[in-house]
């Protein structure tokens, strides 16, 4: 069986088997972080930009917002106590260190909840590519899951449900 270099490097992910000499952790660390920064360069780019109007400000900001909360709740389930960058202030990055999970957890609903109200809703299109409120509201609904805070997650689960217009596939034959 043909295996390319990135299949043998998932597998060993996916077994459980990855070595100390792989790159694969620091590569997706460093990949990680980022793409923090590039999101932290945005907010701090269109917060500042004078051309753009307050829509487009509201969406971009919300876009990104989700994005960095996206990168450090994986990041946190992987490695678990991590620093949460919010700035791309390198004098103020330099003295971050890891955060309690909790605290992690807390920044990471305190950016969604956020993006949720800045954010649009996309146009019911089938090539969606960018995150809208209901996007957020199901990853948001994610993480109150995995704080353990039910009666959250059901809340934003069944705003999805409820209140996005989209439709559950009804015979499990056709997904």
């Amino acid at each position: 069986e043909y295996v390319t270099t990135n299949d043998l490097e998932g597998k060993s992910f996916y077994d459980n088997s990855l070595l100390p000499s792989s790159n694969s952790v620091q590569n997706f660390w460093n990949t990680s972080y980022s793409l923090i920064y590039a999101a932290n360069r945005i907010l701090e780019g269109v917060e500042n930009s004078p051309s753009l109007t307050a829509m487009d400000k509201d969406r971009f900001i919300g876009e990104a917002l989700f994005v960095r909360a996206y990168i450090h709740f994986n990041l946190t389930n992987l490695f678990g106590a991590i620093p949460y960058i919010t700035t791309t202030d390198y004098r103020t990055n330099m003295e971050v260190s890891k955060m309690m999970t909790a605290t992690i957890y807390e920044n990471i609903v305190e950016d969604l909840v956020r993006s949720k109200e800045l954010i649009g809703i996309s146009e019911t299109d089938m090539l969606h590519f960018r995150p809208d409120r209901w996007v957020v509201s199901a990853f948001l609904s994610r993480v109150y899951l995995y704080q353990g805070d039910w009666q959250s997650a059901l809340d934003e689960a069944e705003k999805v449900v409820l209140d996005s217009g989209l439709d559950l596939e009804p015979a499990v034959d056709d997904v």
